[in-house]
């Protein structure tokens, strides 16, 4: 085995301020959209995207509402792992997201976001097969964020759609051909010692076709670029990934100086890769339970968090030895533990 040496600029950013307006370059990671676990179109599971952007500095008042709005062109990189082809290497990537709210208090905000990759590089030189080239794939992404600070409750959904907009003969016809989505909320029960936070959150990334003879194209895939919506081997919004789901529920209690609390997940894999399989039965789905704890302590002024859970992954790529001589089942265990330190800034 050789040894992997890998250096980048991690989160970092640069820019410059011209009165709404910030200008800059950064490689550090995004999470647009209220979705807590994974947003649909560009999330913090995968590597930061080293990019050009310019983004409102703070909410743009207008008669209508408050805006606020960020635009980037950057690259995308595939794993190391993914081919030995150089001149694929790399891809464009370029996306906007549009937010509004009726008020600067921002209880209520609804926007859209959009990305486009395409194959090859933004200075691929003269290169023909390094040059942007290809069509363009697409995500979209429409959501909506409701919260109220009296009752401590917010609520969000997001719902995504691959590849250009339906026309609108296509949406009457089959409105959820192509349909991703993301819902949750929470509830903060406010004491004078803490609070007692409940957030649960459901995705769904399966895609049904009601079109006979039409091709599948499962979400965050491509027919034209073969890393799909990735970054260094990494997918750009949910993790669930294509054709899967997941719910998660949590309860944690807030003081000033600590926290603690439990939490459970289960995610279905690749489900519409399961329906192409032989022998699709349901004792084959790929599916991950946890349960676990975790808690934080503010030391120092910097915050110190821990999380350990505990679980299975069932079926494991589909394996199971029942009604399919020769196959075996793969059951694995999957305990994880997190530990992080966050320094807090004082002003």
């Amino acid at each position: 085995m050789k040894p992997i040496s890998h250096l980048e600029l991690g989160e970092s950013a640069v820019w410059a301020t011209a009165g709404p307006v910030d200008v800059g370059v950064s490689t550090s990671t995004q999470h647009w959209g209220p979705a807590e676990r994974g947003a649909l179109v560009i999330g913090a599971d995968a590597p930061g995207v080293p990019r050009i952007f310019a983004r409102t500095s703070h909410p743009v008042r207008t008669p209508a509402g408050s805006l606020s709005a960020t635009v980037f062109a950057g690259t995308l990189t595939e794993s190391r792992y993914f081919d030995r082809d150089a001149e694929n290497d790399l891809r464009s990537l370029t996306a906007w997201n549009v937010a509004w709210s009726p008020n600067e208090a921002g209880g209520f905000t609804v926007g859209f976001a959009h990305a486009a990759q395409r194959a090859g590089e933004w200075f691929g030189g003269s290169d023909s097969a390094r040059r942007i080239h290809g069509p363009a794939d697409q995500l979209n992404e429409l959501y909506a964020q409701f919260r109220d600070p009296r009752t401590g409750i917010r609520a969000w959904v997001e719902v995504g759609h691959a590849g250009a907009l339906p026309t609108a003969s296509q949406f009457f016809a089959i409105p959820y051909q192509g349909i991703t989505y993301v819902v949750g909320a929470e509830r903060a029960l406010a004491t004078s010692s803490g609070s007692l936070l409940i957030a649960l959150e459901a995705a769904n990334l399966e895609q049904p076709t009601d079109v006979r003879g039409g091709a599948r194209q499962d979400f965050y895939t491509s027919a034209d670029i073969p890393q799909g919506w990735s970054q260094r081997g990494q997918i750009l919004g949910n993790a669930a990934g294509p054709g899967g789901q997941s719910q998660w529920v949590s309860i944690d209690w807030i003081a000033k100086r600590w926290s603690a609390g439990i939490f459970a997940d289960r995610v279905r894999w690749n489900e519409d890769a399961l329906l192409r399989q032989y022998l699709a039965y349901s004792n084959r789905h790929d599916v991950t339970i946890r349960g676990g704890l975790r808690g934080g302590v503010v030391v120092f002024g910097n915050e110190i968090a821990v999380e350990a859970s505990i679980g299975h992954r069932i079926n494991y790529l589909f394996q199971n030895t029942e009604f399919i001589p020769g196959y075996r089942t793969v059951d694995l265990a999957v305990p994880a533990l997190r530990f992080a330190i966050t320094p807090t800034i004082s002003r």
